[in-house]
């Protein structure tokens, strides 16, 4: 189920999921809300899939399943380059 994000949601992924041609599970229904202004952190070990996950912020790689949505509109609408600028928040 797709949580709808709140008036200050600024990124929502909804259960993200990557896997590569060679079966790696890079991620599996990952969720997160980032509120614009907030600061967070990326944190694991090698392998964790947090290079991958930021690969999907700025569509350089697409999700198998689930859902990017920024300033409230679905990442696929967007261009690898515009998501980019929409991510950094300069939108």
């Amino acid at each position: 189920m797709t949580q709808k994000p709140n008036a200050t949601t600024h990124i929502q992924l909804s259960q993200i999921s990557k896997a590569y041609p060679n079966g790696v599970q890079a991620l599996r229904d990952i969720n997160l809300q980032i509120a614009q202004g907030e600061i967070f952190g990326i944190i694991g070990r090698s392998g964790a899939g947090k290079s991958t996950l930021l690969r999907l912020f700025n569509r350089l790689e697409n999700a198998d399943s689930g859902e990017i949505i920024i300033h409230g509109e679905h990442t696929r609408h967007y261009s690898a380059a515009s998501c980019a600028t929409c991510a950094a928040g300069s939108r």
